[in-house]
């Protein structure tokens, strides 16, 4: 071969050598997946936990929560926080110490928590909110067996119905003795201290469920 021919020769293969590896790469470069990893899916049992963990959580806490942009593990406690206050002063006052302790544990001004607790006191049964499961079930048995006086008594009084029931005795105990219940007697008042109300509460609920109590 002359010099010539030779050096034609080493010109084509170092031209076919160019044109061969960027046509490589690029054919590497479409096949090879993204320097981004996909996302792995959600697995169908995790999706089923979330949905039972969901279920198991008090529909009034999950309102609760809601309303204040906090979790239901936050939101839980702190409705039970509320609600002893409410039952043991008859009521919630915002502006107490105590409430704005629960408020600050939220992270929320108390404004926002006293709308809350607005949206949902009506929904709170005299269990805790956050009773277990098993409780949850028995409640619909327990507030059957519990007399329908026991319980306009204690929504009356804003208690639980454990509580209304022995006071309710309690008051129909000294009406039966004495003729007629003694508002200002230092029984009545001790009745009314141990539900946390004031004595002129306790006799507005007596008057109200008195008559389906003598009528016995």
């Amino acid at each position: 071969m002359s010099v010539r021919g030779y050096r034609l020769a080493i010109a084509g293969v170092i031209a076919a050598t160019a044109i061969a590896g960027p046509a490589a790469a690029l054919a590497s470069g479409s096949g090879s997946p993204s320097g981004k990893p996909a996302s792995p899916p959600v697995s169908a049992a995790s999706a089923k936990r979330s949905e039972a963990q969901s279920q198991r959580v008090p529909a009034v806490v999950r309102a609760f929560a809601e309303r204040l942009g906090v979790s239901t593990s936050a939101a839980g406690p702190a409705l039970k926080q509320i609600a002893a206050l409410s039952s043991k002063n008859g009521g919630v006052d915002p502006a107490s110490p105590a409430f704005a302790a629960v408020a600050r544990g939220l992270g929320v001004s108390p404004a926002r928590l006293a709308a809350a607790w607005d949206a949902v006191k009506q929904r709170v049964e005299s269990v805790p909110p956050q009773a277990p499961a098993t409780s949850g079930k028995k409640s619909p048995l327990q507030s059957q067996t519990v007399p329908v006086a026991v319980r306009a008594f204690a929504e009356r009084l804003g208690v639980s119905t454990s509580a209304a029931g022995p006071a309710l005795k309690q008051v129909a105990a000294l009406s039966s003795k004495n003729g007629g219940v003694d508002r200002a007697s230092p029984a009545f008042a001790a009745i009314a201290r141990g539900l946390g109300v004031s004595p002129a509460r306790l006799a507005a609920a007596w008057d109200e469920v008195a008559p389906s109590v003598s009528g016995k």
